[in-house]
């Protein structure tokens, strides 16, 4: 068992890193207020694992020209939404 920082333990998997996932509905960059705040949250998340952040699909341009998964870790997914429909996933 290895100790890693923040009090996290992981067992048996030297180098590896967590998997997550954040739930954002207001995720955007340089946007300020609530989008600003979902965007440095997933930030913070990516910097100890990798990272999948599921928000709004009229994030997506904005969210893919700051982002490069292979570098940061991070994968956003973008769902868009309707009235009795439910969320529907866009493949990135």
């Amino acid at each position: 068992m290895t100790k890693k920082a923040h009090n996290t333990v992981e067992e048996g998997s030297e180098g590896e890193r967590p998997r997550l996932l954040a739930l954002a509905y207001a995720c955007e960059p340089e946007r300020g207020g609530e989008p600003e705040a979902g965007w440095i949250w997933s930030r913070m998340l990516a910097r100890n694992g990798e990272t999948w952040v599921i928000t709004r699909a009229n994030n997506k341009d904005v969210i893919e020209s700051h982002v490069e998964p292979s570098r940061t870790g991070e994968h956003p997914v973008c769902v868009r939404g309707s009235a009795g429909m439910g969320p529907v996933l866009e493949a990135p």
